[in-house]
């Protein structure tokens, strides 16, 4: 999987059928409206290896393309076939590479959830990067990994034929189960909402959410604590069961409990199950926009069976 944002769809990655072979043939000149002209070099005609090809079924793209195609969905589209033929597009997305972007609709620069289409292997899924949301911070969990480089490697289930992985179903394929413990101990310098009044202090909570496969979804909370974001402390235990855990993530958020409006966020945290470590961690909080806040942490024991 690699990691790219929306924007790049501005850079054309999907090149029309004919793009490549005109670029390298010709030294020609491009002309534009103006009469004025723009020589492409051959050197920057080399560079292309991509080639887009309109995405007209997965058999159609497994057997009439070569490895040098790549084809991009919207999010409606790619949310259909991995739902409707969830094996099938894992199958192609094993031979062929597939991009996924935005529905135009999304005006506001908003997201779609990213991780159904991780879940079915799909290579390319773009964001709009200039939102905070859960979505984005998902995305940044996802490519944590390997150093932080912008690739990670499929999990073997997505790259194995022979495992027909359904998400929905998931069968026997799935053989990995893990249950997490997660014992919640205390918080440290938690900040106040943007929008708080001077003396102000929060009653903070940490909501705990698991994130993958549909039969991986849990969603938990602690108790409240009152009056107390500098150390506020919980010493409470979860035990959190999942089925896939090479496409789970596990979401720490901590929110200002609010008895007259709706609970406010104050930061979270999170990580690819993957990459949990056992024991005892100090994990340093962010903002929505995934930056790290100075001083403040979540301190948990974790365990993995």
């Amino acid at each position: 999987m690699i990691e790219v944002s929306d924007d790049d769809e501005s850079a054309e990655l999907e090149l029309n059928d004919d793009d490549v072979d005109g670029l390298r043939k010709r030294k020609e000149s491009i002309s534009k409206k103006n009469g004025a002209k723009i020589t492409v070099a051959p050197e920057l005609a080399n560079l292309f290896y991509l080639r887009g090809a309109k995405f007209e079924g997965c058999e159609h793209a497994i057997t009439r393309y070569t490895p040098d195609r790549i084809s991009s969905l919207n999010e409606d589209r790619a949310r259909q076939l991995a739902e409707q033929q969830p094996t099938s597009f894992i199958a192609t997305n094993q031979k062929r590479l597939v991009r996924i972007y935005p529905a135009g609709r999304r005006t506001k620069s908003d997201n779609y959830k990213p991780t159904p289409m991780w879940n079915v292997g799909c290579q390319i899924v773009a964001l709009n990067y200039q939102t905070s949301c859960i979505e984005m911070q998902l995305n940044d969990a996802r490519f944590r990994d390997n150093g932080g480089c912008g690739y990670v490697l499929k999990p073997e289930v997505l790259r194995d034929p022979q495992a027909r992985f359904d998400p929905y179903t998931l069968g026997r394929s799935v053989t990995g189960y893990k249950s997490v413990t997660v014992f919640v101990i205390s918080a440290h310098e938690l900040p106040k909402p943007k929008n708080s009044q001077k003396g102000e202090i929060i009653d903070p909570y940490i909501r705990i959410q698991v994130i993958g496969v549909p039969a991986d979804k849990v969603d938990v909370q602690t108790t409240v604590v009152n009056d107390n974001g500098f150390n506020p402390q919980w010493n409470q235990s979860f035990q959190l069961e999942i089925a896939v855990p090479e496409l789970a993530f596990i979401r720490f958020a901590v929110y200002d409990h609010d008895t007259r409006s709706k609970d406010e966020f104050i930061c979270q945290y999170t990580l690819p199950v993957t990459s949990l470590e056992q024991g005892y961690t100090h994990m340093r909080m962010t903002n929505s926009a995934n930056i790290k806040l100075d001083r403040c942490l979540l301190f948990v024991y974790c365990t993995i069976d």
